[in-house]
């Protein structure tokens, strides 16, 4: 499949009959953050449009009907709580959210949301800020809410390293690897832990996404450690000075016989990933029943399906461009197009695309402040 073509955007209908197989072809689509005002007119829209708005349980279960539509959030960031909830209620829609619970804010702070008082450029804002994730307070809250199913996005999202070739090194400014949104799965002596910010020093090798990376480079915990303390004996000025990389890729260039994850130790940190995630929602989130995985970074390896399916997974639901060619998948394979066009299904093709072509340059603009549509 060439990337992003348009009458997959036009005809949905059409696009996801020919990709769905098993299950009623119900078009998809996949959003992050929640642009208000877009939000906002896309579910009014669908009511008015008498499109029912389902989740996957129930397109599992058979119960889609002919207007159906699935909308979809990943990541659980703070906007889903506090936009997307308020929104889906006034107006009658459900929603998933695909989340990685290990990514959740570990407080029982439920923020303020458009019904209570947050503005829509508050929550842009808060989006975009130092605590731009989902509480373990709203997520309960979002399950509580009756328009919202929780599924799994992995257990947290993150990326590991791939190759030997050093990239450059953590710094006080420099969250690692965007924005501090993602996090890094580092390697300790007993056993992996995942970290948003990594200590400043830290080497940053080429990295991938933890659960598609064929072959994942274990960095030397030693010299890891020798960078952290010269970055830290440094104190605060340490990176102020002209020569600090070089310092510390003269301790980074001390790294002994490259060592690498074997395939079987590759397997069962993608066993315990699924698994993980799956038991972290379903034992702290009451009322969970989790059999959905969406793979994060819209990617999927070929040794996913089986593991899923031993997990307890019962589909798997990927983005766009969708690729299955090279799969021989034990489970049923869904794929999502981009929210943005989800106006095509509340319109109609001749009606929608003006509105989808509008929404997509919004999204563009929004990108360009940091923000995920």
């Amino acid at each position: 499949m060439r990337d992003r073509q348009p009458q997959h955007f036009l005809f949905p209908r059409r696009f996801f009959a020919s990709s769905v197989r098993g299950l009623p072809p119900v078009p998809a689509y996949m959003l992050h953050q929640v642009d208000v005002p877009q939000f906002e007119a896309l579910c009014a829209t669908l009511a008015r449009e008498r499109v029912r708005c389902i989740t996957f349980p129930e397109l599992m279960a058979g119960d889609a009907g002919e207007n159906a539509i699935l909308l979809t959030f990943d990541d659980g960031w703070s906007s889903v709580w506090s936009a997307a909830v308020p929104i889906a209620k006034r107006h009658g829609v459900r929603f998933t959210l695909f989340l990685e619970p290990r990514c959740v804010e570990e407080s029982q702070e439920v923020r303020s949301t458009l019904d209570t008082g947050a503005t829509p450029d508050e929550i842009a804002v808060r989006d975009l800020g130092p605590r731009p994730r989902l509480t373990r307070g709203e997520v309960l809250a979002l399950q509580a809410s009756g328009v919202v199913d929780i599924q799994s996005h992995s257990t947290h999202h993150g990326v590991v390293f791939k190759s030997a070739t050093l990239k450059g090194f953590v710094t006080p400014d420099g969250p690692f690897p965007i924005n501090g949104l993602i996090p890094l799965v580092q390697r300790l002596d007993a056993g992996d832990a995942v970290s948003f910010r990594p200590e400043p020093g830290t080497p940053l090798y080429e990295w991938g996404p933890a659960l598609t990376v064929p072959r994942r480079f274990l960095e030397p915990i030693g010299v890891r450690d020798k960078c952290v303390q010269l970055a830290r004996e440094g104190g605060a000025a340490f990176f102020t000075r002209a020569d600090w990389q070089e310092q510390l890729r003269a301790v980074a260039s001390e790294v002994p016989a490259a060592e690498w994850e074997s395939s079987e130790a590759r397997l069962e940190r993608l066993r315990l990933d699924l698994e993980g995630s799956r038991r972290i929602i379903e034992t702290r989130v009451r009322g969970t029943h989790v059999t959905v995985l969406a793979p994060p970074w819209a990617e999927i390896d070929a040794a996913l399906p089986d593991i899923a399916r031993a997990a307890g997974y019962r589909l798997l639901v990927l983005g766009y461009p969708f690729r299955v060619a090279h799969l021989n998948s034990s489970l049923p394979l869904y794929p999502r197009l981009f929210g943005d066009a989800s106006w095509v299904c509340a319109l109609g093709t001749m009606r929608g695309a003006t509105k989808w072509w509008n929404a997509r340059s919004r999204n563009l603009q929004r990108r360009r402040v940091g923000a995920i549509p």
